[in-house]
Order: C-alpha cells, then sequence, then structure tokens
C-alpha cells in the first residue's frame, strides 16, 4: 500500500458518494459509500495505477508527501471530540461556545 500520496475526499452530491482523488497520478480515482470505504478503495486504486503503470513502462512520479492521511485522520477525530466536548458542557452549563473554548484550551 502506497499511502504517501495526496489524497482529496469529498462528497459529490452528483454521484451521491465520497470521491477520492489523487492529483499526482493522472485520472487515479475511487469512491465509497462512506469517507473511510473511499480512501480504502482510493488505497487499492493506487496500487493498480502503479502497477499498470510499470507494466506499461511508464514513470510513476514520486510521491510530494504534502499530506499524511494518518495525521489528517487523528485532527479530525481531535476536533470532532473537541466540538463534542464543547457541546456538552456548553449544554449543561449554559455557556455560549466561545467561553467554552477559552476554558478547553487554557
Amino acid at each position: 500500500m502506497n499511502s504517501k500520496y495526496e489524497i482529496i475526499i469529498y462528497w459529490s452530491k452528483e454521484d451521491n458518494c465520497f470521491l477520492a482523488e489523487v492529483p499526482e497520478l493522472a485520472g487515479c480515482m475511487a469512491d465509497g459509500k462512506s469517507y473511510a470505504e473511499a480512501l480504502e478503495n482510493v488505497q487499492v486504486v493506487i496500487n493498480e495505477w502503479i502497477e499498470t503503470a510499470q507494466s506499461l513502462g511508464r514513470p510513476v512520479p514520486e510521491p510530494k508527501g504534502k499530506v499524511d492521511v494518518c495525521l489528517i485522520s487523528n485532527l479530525l477525530l481531535l476536533f470532532y471530540h473537541l466540538h463534542r466536548n464543547i457541546y456538552f458542557t456548553k449544554k449543561k452549563e449554559k455557556l455560549r461556545n466561545t467561553v467554552v473554548l477559552a476554558r478547553k484550551l487554557n
């Protein structure tokens, strides 16, 4: 599995699924019913893209390494938990978001 390529994942209303694109590998993309499924599918497609290019004697671009998918996943998880914590603290103590956030960051 080669996950060092930049992967852009977004919801496509037109296709009614998540799309995952790999800008560094022309035409390399996949879809999925969930964010995680799109990510899993695109990692398979990346490997197939590389294998096909090599079998045809075409160059395979070196990953630029702009984005670390694990780092992004961890940041999203962190923001989710922070948002959830702020929401429930705000609801319980009847405070504004900025007050709760200021308390959490101190």
